[in-house]
């Protein structure tokens, strides 16, 4: 279809259309490696600017959900231990 708009003419100024599929054509692998590259020196920027703060806070979540675990086991052992299921 583009093909066929090229051949007759429909694009003969630069258009947009002409100009976006030239520069969406013509996108390299390098062009595709050296933004990742951007991408992950941004995000690293990133984390070193927010420090320990997520380090501490995966820690406090790691500590509620074993206090949660630890009560829900103990309050099951003393319904089980009720209930004589306990083994």
């Amino acid at each position: 279809m583009v093909k066929m708009l090229f051949l007759h003419g429909k694009f003969k100024k630069k258009s947009f259309m002409h100009t976006f599929f030239v520069h969406f054509l013509t996108i390299t692998l390098t062009d595709i490696f050296y933004k990742i590259g951007t991408i992950s020196y941004a995000i690293f920027d990133f984390m070193k600017v927010l420090g320990h703060i997520p380090n501490v806070v995966i820690w406090l979540i790691i500590i509620v959900l074993l206090a949660y675990w630890t009560i829900q086991i103990n309050k099951q052992t003393k319904q089980a231990k009720q209930n004589g299921t306990l083994i």
